[in-house]
Formats: structure tokens, C-alpha cells, sequence
């Protein structure tokens, strides 16, 4: 939550003393928040909560516009429940949303409404955008407050292929997601490795080297079947 808050509103942060003694897996959660970020997230019940449960930013990247919500829940007993409606958020309603669940790294859907279940003392960040008509990056292991690090995006029609340069941490592994509205089939994959998560839903795994710096390509074909 500390993680998510802080990156939310673009807030450097403690991380306490004896860091040599922090373990990789709260190493991970620290490096999701930085470097902070220029811009922040505006509370949308700001006069209905204290302190505010619901934060949006909005974000522009290469490879287009999303927004950041981020849905928090502070009672340290009782669970939450609570469905994302993206009109409730100040959101258009007359579209479908694709919501990628940072923390979960999972991607649902196009939908209007999304059910959510808070542990207590728990939060969701989930990027939204439109359903798109071609195929987009709808999230990334990276930063929980969007898509840093995306420094190229191009999407070539006449040959059906993706392309993008990407900056991380020297020698670290980062997940993107790509989203592909006709079920396209991957003919070729360079710069990554890629697993079908499921139909229409690719997942690429970027290592970054001693530069940090990877550039990486996907040329779909839609006459490959997905299951």
C-alpha cells in the first residue's frame, strides 16, 4: 500500500536503515515505485473519505493515453468489496475498458464493470484504457504508476508488426502485456521471449542487460491460430 500510494503521487520515499539486510522479494515491491515521477494523482472522495480510498492519474505514454486508478482500502479488519464502474472514476461510459490488475498482473477483459475483492489494509492499482482496435500494450511489471521506461512504440500495419525500446534497471527482468484484438498469432518474436497467455492476451519477458536498455519487435499473423 505504502508502495502504491507513494508512486501514485509521484513521492519519493523511506525505505528504512540496514537495507543490506532487505530480502529481493521487498527489494522488487520498493523498485515498483521508483524513480518517482513527474505529475500525481488527483482523490476523487476527497470530501466523502478520510483519508481518500479513490485516486486517478492519467498518463501518456508512446504508446498512448491510460489511466491509473488506485483503490485502497485502510480498515486494518474488514474486507471490501467493490466493483471498478469507469463513469464512477470520470471515465466515458459508452465504452468498454480493458483493465490490466498491476499487483495480480493479470488482464481482464473489455468490460464496463469490474468486481473487486480488498483484503483489509490492502489496495488494487489497475491501468484502464478503451478497448483498442489494434493491437496496444495495456500494462508492464515496471512502475505502479504506468508505463515508465517505454521510450518507443510503433505499431507497422503493412507488415503487422510491433516495436518499442524499453529502459530498465542493468540486468533485471520486466513483464508487458500486449493485447491483441483479432487473436493474432506470433510468427516472430525478437529482443524477448513471449508466452500466449491466453487468446488475444501476449506476454513478453524483457531481460536488460548491463545498459538496461532493450529494444524488442512482434510480427503477428493472423492466419496462426490461438487457441
Amino acid at each position: 500500500m505504502w508502495v502504491s500510494f507513494c508512486g501514485l503521487l509521484g513521492m519519493s520515499y523511506l525505505g528504512g536503515a540496514a537495507l543490506e539486510k532487505v530480502s529481493p522479494e521487498r527489494w522488487w515491491l520498493f523498485q515498483r515505485a521508483l524513480p518517482p515521477t513527474g505529475g500525481n494523482a488527483r482523490p476523487l472522495d476527497l470530501m466523502e473519505s478520510s483519508p481518500p480510498r479513490r485516486w486517478r492519474r492519467d498518463v501518456m505514454t508512446p504508446a498512448g493515453p491510460f489511466s491509473v486508478l488506485g483503490l485502497f482500502n485502510y480498515d486494518e479488519r474488514k474486507p471490501m468489496q467493490k466493483a471498478v464502474r469507469p463513469s464512477e472514476w470520470g471515465l466515458t461510459d459508452d465504452a468498454d475498458y480493458l483493465f490490466f490488475d498491476f499487483w495480480n498482473q493479470r488482464v481482464h477483459v473489455p468490460t464496463n464493470e469490474l468486481p473487486l475483492s480488498l483484503e483489509p489494509f490492502s489496495c488494487h492499482i489497475l491501468f484502464l484504457q478503451p478497448a483498442p482496435s489494434q493491437p496496444s500494450l495495456v500494462g508492464g511489471t515496471r512502475h505502479v504508476a504506468g508505463m515508465v521506461g517505454l521510450e518507443g512504440w510503433d505499431f507497422d500495419h503493412s507488415s503487422n508488426t510491433l516495436r518499442a525500446t524499453v529502459v530498465g534497471a542493468p540486468n533485471s527482468e520486466e513483464r508487458y502485456y500486449i493485447w491483441l484484438p483479432d487473436n493474432e498469432g506470433v510468427k516472430e518474436c525478437e529482443g524477448a521471449s513471449f508466452e500466449i497467455e491466453r487468446s488475444r492476451l501476449v506476454r513478453l519477458t524483457v531481460n536488460f542487460g548491463s545498459t538496461g536498455r532493450q529494444e524488442w519487435s512482434l510480427r503477428l499473423d493472423k492466419k496462426i491460430p490461438v487457441l
